[in-house]
């Protein structure tokens, strides 16, 4: 197994990763859209399938086991998440999005085959929403993914997009595509959670 890392931040982790095995730094010395960044981890990466991890959101221990298992017994090319969990490190808390359908997910949550990327490719124009046109408007059949074996979305005030624009109709009232859950539901151990609370406060 590798891991990609595509580093275009101000403050530059190589010297965390140096020298460790398994890991491909690249380093980008100047901001490049999403699209483009996407499109760049696939042209340099060596392996049979490709698993997506944003640096902000938590991936538990089990994140590349079950996407490449389940890839590895379906026919189907690309992999994906339509629920996910919603962590507001800004107090608002834990909410559950989604499924929306058999065909739908967040990058964040996808896993494909190389060969997926015979015929699909990243719009390099694009600054959110990438999935829409590397899936073919979600209409590319995707095998789904057990959800607490995928990620735990870390929502902050520096992500691309606010995500509690999502949340919360302009009327104020949840928005019924989205559900609040007890913390109990986290998929994330004390000491990893506390960890990403004060990185992202």
């Amino acid at each position: 197994m590798e891991l990609i890392i595509a580093d275009d931040g101000q403050d530059p982790i190589h010297d965390l990763v140096e020298g460790k095995p398994g890991i491909k730094y690249l380093r980008l010395n100047e901001k490049i859209t999403i699209g483009s960044k996407r499109n760049y981890l696939n042209d340099n990466a060596n392996g049979d399938i490709m698993v997506c991890m944003d640096d902000d959101d938590y991936y538990p221990p089990v994140r590349v086991a079950h996407a490449v298992e389940k890839l590895t017994n379906s026919d189907k090319l690309i992999a994906a998440s339509s629920e996910m969990l919603i962590y507001f490190i800004n107090k608002i808390g834990l909410f559950k999005s989604g499924p929306f359908h058999e065909n739908h997910g967040s990058n964040a949550t996808f896993a494909y085959k190389k060969e997926y990327l015979l015929n699909n490719r990243y719009d390099d124009t694009k600054t959110i929403a990438e999935e829409v046109s590397f899936t073919n408007n979600f209409t590319n059949l995707m095998i789904q993914l057990d959800s607490k074996s995928t990620i735990l979305v870390i929502a902050h005030n520096t992500n691309t997009f606010d995500k509690e624009n999502l949340i919360f109709l302009p009327s104020g009232e949840l928005n019924p595509d989205f559900k609040k859950v007890s913390t109990a539901e986290l998929i994330i151990n004390e000491k990893a959670f506390e960890f990403y609370k004060n990185m992202l406060h």
